[in-house]
């Protein structure tokens, strides 16, 4: 355990601040009758008064040992969807029990991020938040997002390392704005084309690895009366993918860096219009009709119902769905197929993760205790743990193999 929450220093902020203590002096004073010269003794006073005093004297004294405030409870809204919220909240029991005191109100649904986005225009901000559509980069520029550089050079919590080397190599990228880094995460997701292995065995059909062949595969399967492909529209980030992969493929870590950054003419780049017209292709030929309006589980339950031969999901998609896959159903993975002039390397695979962001609220204790608790979430033992529940990846190191 970090040293600044050691058993031997008390629950945080236990100790009675001065104001506090002033305020129950102040109190005791007012409970005083003026006494007169020559009046009885303050022994003597009525037994109510007396009693007074003795109950606010009792608070002073058990001060030092419990919170005479309101104990604190941080605020961490949460995306309730793919991983859902379950093992976060169970994350959150366990560190309040390191810590008696503190409470985490950890809490989500699938439209959180419409509430946060209201708490924002109201300037009412949580402790944290793992929301992914949400104008971080505005929040980020007007500084109400905590740069977690400083935090990250200190020690993980198993205090055998600095923080930022138990993460894997790029993971903590995606929220580097120049030397700063404003998003943390646990998950390590990966994009997937998931397909029906049982179909394609029943057809002869085989793993494409370039778009050509996938288009070829796309074509077979309409010919066979089979939709190839289900995606859903309410979800950019699942139709995106696609061109994601095949401009990545076409211009490589420096073409993708510069689109990223808004580089001038990035969009206007012939491999990112390449790109797109790929995906306009996908769309308007081999995706299930009414994709526009489709959701991100009913794209995914087409394949697992029999209506389309292929979805593209990450990591994710099992957990997601673990009840809703029918017995005996074989699902086939695969990466995106490659261009033949392709600059990037070929196996290269496409990955995100859910990061957490802290909010620069201005009150330390506050984000020194937010901070404290991302630190134990991407433990080690945590991230361990993860693994086993959601049988996904994580973005941490050391997790032994065979979790």
């Amino acid at each position: 355990m970090p040293a600044a929450f050691g058993r031997d220093r008390g629950p945080p902020g236990a100790a009675l601040t001065f104001g506090a203590m002033s305020r129950v002096i102040g109190l005791i004073r007012m409970s005083l009758p003026v006494v007169p010269a020559g009046a009885r003794p303050l022994s003597r006073l009525p037994r109510r008064t007396s009693g007074a005093i003795a109950w606010l004297l009792g608070l002073l004294f058990l001060a030092g040992g419990a919170r005479f405030l309101r104990a604190v409870e941080l605020d961490i809204p949460v995306f309730a969807g793919s991983y859902g919220i379950d093992f976060y909240q169970q994350t959150a029991r366990r560190f309040e029990s390191l810590h008696p005191g503190l409470k985490i109100a950890l809490y989500g649904d699938p439209r959180i991020e419409d509430k946060l986005r209201v708490r924002i225009i109201d300037g009412h901000y949580p402790d944290a938040a793992s929301v992914a559509y949400v104008l971080w980069p505005v929040l980020i520029k007007a500084g109400k997002v905590l740069d977690l550089e400083p935090a990250l050079e200190g020690q993980n919590w198993e205090g055998d390392a600095r923080w930022r080397d138990t993460f894997l190599p790029g993971a903590l990228d995606s929220w580097r704005v120049g030397r700063r880094i404003y998003g943390l995460p646990l998950t390590y997701s990966c994009w997937t084309i998931f397909y029906n292995r049982e179909l394609f065995r029943a057809h002869g059909w085989t793993e494409p690895k370039t778009w050509d062949a996938f288009f070829a595969l796309c074509a077979q399967m309409r010919s066979a009366g089979v939709v190839p492909l289900s995606l859903p529209g309410t979800r950019w980030l699942y139709p995106d993918s696609l061109l994601r992969a095949a401009y990545f493929n076409l211009a490589g870590p420096e073409g993708w860096r510069a689109l990223n950054d808004l580089a001038p003419g990035a969009r206007l780049d012939p491999r990112y219009l390449r790109s797109a017209a790929l995906l306009q292709r996908i769309m308007r030929e081999d995706v299930a009709r009414g994709w526009q309006g489709e959701t991100a589980t009913g794209a995914e339950l087409d394949l697992l119902q029999g209506r389309a031969a292929m979805t593209i999901s990450g990591s994710w998609f099992l957990s997601e769905m673990k009840d809703k896959i029918p017995a005996g159903f074989d699902i086939g993975a695969m990466n995106f197929p490659v261009f033949p002039d392709g600059k990037a390397d070929p196996t290269t695979i496409q990955t995100g993760g859910d990061c957490f962001f802290v909010f620069n609220t201005g009150n330390e204790e506050r984000m020194k205790l937010t901070l404290e608790f991302l630190r134990f979430l991407t433990s080690r033992g945590n991230a361990t743990a993860f693994v086993h529940a959601m049988d996904a990846p994580v973005a941490i190191s050391g997790v032994p193999r065979s979790a």
